[in-house]
């Protein structure tokens, strides 16, 4: 647990070596996974950077003023993904002028200095080493979620291929019992009680709503969702790992703020409209051809991958505004 507390006749607390460490680690898995992700993002933020102290701006006094720069907004664009790379940067010595473009990025209160603790959010290297800090935390708790999803995941596939592979016993014999996965939690949250899937009979037969997918109606994948879109970046590398995994449906929510709704996948804004086609249903839960369906997912794969290295936040939302740039506001 990050500890806020500091006497300020104390010297500023030294960042946390663990912390400091991770930000490293992550920030070379990215750039392992997604080269062209990070080399943009350099780019973008070497050329704010060099502006934060260039005599010809002199109006700049202050890290909130040094975000109204021409070079800011193309990195603001960029959205939430490029979190763990800011936070890499507010991990090297000075360069706690970021802080702010942290908090214009960041959703989650719980990853953030608040501006009335006027302490540590104004001392702007203890603001900077805390963001570090707290982020650690989060990447901890998202890697336990994801991890706790992908079991999930996994255990929703055996049971349905369980469902799919039992033969018709002979007459007189006794069907063996079979160990099922236990039927996911349901969601709570309004958006994702909106969710309809056209699935296959077979969900009926285990005593599941026709209508859910199993794998975005249990707690472990809401507990992701509340994270907010400062772990896409995690997931995303989940995502390069296991690129015909369930990750898709995980970053279409975080960024779209909307779940993916399996066979309705031509969205009225198109970013989906090339990968889907008129190939139907996910095919998770049976029908589609298991090919057909591999392709299919590589596709969506590539399109998220070219969105997440190339392209900004706005371009996957189809026309409406982000969360995180409603957010904006209270930090300026």
């Amino acid at each position: 647990m990050v500890n806020l507390e500091w006497n300020h006749f104390d010297p500023i607390p030294p960042l946390d070596g663990t912390a400091k460490g991770a930000a490293e680690k992550f920030y070379r898995d990215l750039q392992h996974a997604y080269p062209e992700f990070v080399a943009d993002f350099e780019n973008k933020f070497t050329a704010w950077q060099a502006r934060w102290f260039d005599p010809e701006s002199p109006g700049a006094v202050s890290a909130l003023q040094r975000c109204e720069l021409p070079e800011y907004d193309p990195l603001l664009f960029l959205g939430p993904k490029i979190t763990p790379l800011v936070v890499h940067e507010l991990s090297k010595p000075g360069n706690f002028i970021a802080t702010t473009l942290y908090n214009h990025l960041e959703t989650d209160p719980q990853t953030q200095v608040h501006p009335d603790d006027i302490l540590n959010y104004l001392t702007l290297t203890r603001h900077a080493n805390l963001i570090v800090e707290l982020n650690y935390e989060r990447f901890q708790r998202a890697q336990t979620h994801l991890n706790a999803w992908k079991a999930r995941c996994h255990a929703n596939r055996q049971q349905q291929q369980q469902q799919q592979q039992t033969p018709t016993q002979p007459q007189g014999q006794t069907p063996q019992t079979q160990t099922l996965a236990p039927p996911p939690i349901p969601l709570s949250s309004p958006s994702a009680q909106s969710t309809t899937v056209a699935h296959s009979g077979i969900l009926e037969g285990l005593g599941l709503d026709s209508l859910v997918d199993p794998d975005t109606s249990c707690a472990e994948y809401e507990a992701l969702v509340r994270m907010g879109p400062g772990i896409v970046a995690q997931v995303m590398l989940e995502y390069n790992r296991d690129r015909t995994g369930p990750w898709g449906k995980l970053v279409h929510q975080l960024i779209c703020e909307r779940p993916l709704e399996e066979g309705q996948e031509k969205e009225q804004g198109g970013f989906l409209d090339s990968v889907e086609g008129q190939e139907g249903r996910d095919g998770s839960i049976g029908g589609e051809d298991p090919v057909r369906k591999e392709k299919r997912l590589l596709r969506r794969y590539e399109k998220w991958r070219d969105w997440f290295e190339c392209q900004e936040h706005h371009e996957a939302v189809g026309g409406s505004t982000p969360s995180y740039l409603k957010n904006v506001a209270s930090w300026s």
